[in-house]
């Protein structure tokens, strides 16, 4: 979630007052220390501009090591059809 975060441009404090959430939170969310809650993604997402089952997806994978989880999400982007970042 934070690559893409950054890949926005959008400090995680930011993202954070953009979420009405705490900077803290967030904090926790990227590193894999608390899961957000759904309707927290649905918002990540939208102010992301990525689709929320894809969104759903990083919830799945956080967790996973470094190399699964871009393995999984380089599959996942072919299956959309578009190019992994």
């Amino acid at each position: 979630m934070r690559q893409r975060r950054e890949l926005k441009g959008i400090s995680q404090q930011a993202f954070a007052d953009r979420l009405n959430y705490k900077r803290s939170n967030i904090s926790a969310i990227e590193r894999g220390t608390q899961k957000p809650p759904n309707n927290l993604i649905a918002k990540m997402s939208e102010i992301l501009g990525e689709p929320y089952a894809d969104m759903l997806a990083v919830k799945i994978l956080d967790g996973l090591s470094l190399d699964v989880e871009e393995a999984l999400w380089r599959l996942l982007c072919r299956c959309r059809g578009k190019e992994p970042e």
